[in-house]
């Protein structure tokens, strides 16, 4: 997978550190692969923060906000994850005060970082399609992987997927997968891959 200056203009992120990103996720390849699962996650990922902040529900907030922080520090968003990092330690903390004083910013620079990112979306309309029976045997291949939990080749087999247009189920299903390997969370994982 050849990538030229098409995305030069990630350069123009100054929330994204890309020499960081690269470092974070071991090649230029794997940060635009795990960057466009970010990406493609985060309309979903805002609406569950602001629903467990808007509910007051603390642990699922907790959750929400340490899965941001995690993701957002693998593709070098260094002030994202540690606004989410301070967030989190205020869920655990059961601090109230401090994360509605700062739960709005950290959504508004998500928010902000997300809609840069949005020039991702023009890559998918080059994509070939994949279905039937490949793409079943794809999803045997990554329950497969899941089993034995090897991170590298979970890693490069979403990162392939990621080069095809699939259909939107699917496709929605992949990202939640790839969130999910951002997490280290085998076991969300598997229960995604039930799901299919």
């Amino acid at each position: 997978m050849g990538f030229g200056s098409e995305y030069d203009w990630l350069k123009e992120i100054p929330e994204i550190d890309q020499d960081a990103a690269i470092e974070n996720c071991g090649s230029f390849e794997s940060f635009i692969s795990i960057l466009t699962v970010f990406h493609k996650s985060a309309r979903g990922n805002i609406e569950d923060i602001s629903r467990s902040f808007a509910n007051r529900d603390l642990p699922n907030y907790t959750i929400k906000v340490h899965g941001l922080k995690s993701a957002a520090r693998i593709v070098g968003a260094a002030a994202l994850s540690d606004a989410a990092k301070e967030l989190e330690a205020a869920g655990k903390a059961e601090d109230i005060g401090f994360i509605e004083a700062h739960n709005q910013a950290l959504l508004q620079m998500y928010e902000a970082l997300e809609e840069k990112l949005k020039k991702l979306d023009e890559h998918e309309a080059n994509k070939h399609v994949l279905e039937g029976a490949e793409l079943d045997e794809a999803f045997q291949t990554l329950a497969e992987i899941a089993g034995s939990m090897d991170y590298g080749m979970m890693e490069g087999l979403l990162d392939d997927l990621n080069g095809y247009r699939i259909n939107d189920s699917d496709s929605d299903l992949i990202e939640r997968i790839g969130y999910s390997l951002l997490k280290l969370d085998w076991d969300e994982i598997k229960a995604l891959l039930k799901q299919r």
